[in-house]
């Protein structure tokens, strides 16, 4: 059985990359067992849906606020 640090990389790279099936083998034999990975799981998942649905509907900014934060951001 793979660690709970191992589990979590596997789920974290699960976002970003295709995992094998020998990573998808082992994240679901390590959170049958392990309750705590089951819950990081479960969160990671909600967490990558919030931040996929924010990339795609982005705050929309006026020509105003977006010269007010250029000024602020340019004060040292």
């Amino acid at each position: 059985m793979i660690s709970c640090e191992k589990a979590a990389k596997i789920m974290d790279q699960r976002d970003f990359k295709q995992l094998s099936f020998k990573e998808k083998f082992l994240m679901k034999f390590h959170n049958l067992h392990c309750k705590g990975c089951r819950v990081y799981d479960k969160l990671s998942k909600r967490l990558y849906k919030l931040i996929e649905k924010e990339k795609s509907n982005p705050p929309a900014l006026s020509s105003s606020e977006k010269d007010q934060l250029k000024k602020q951001l340019l004060k040292d």
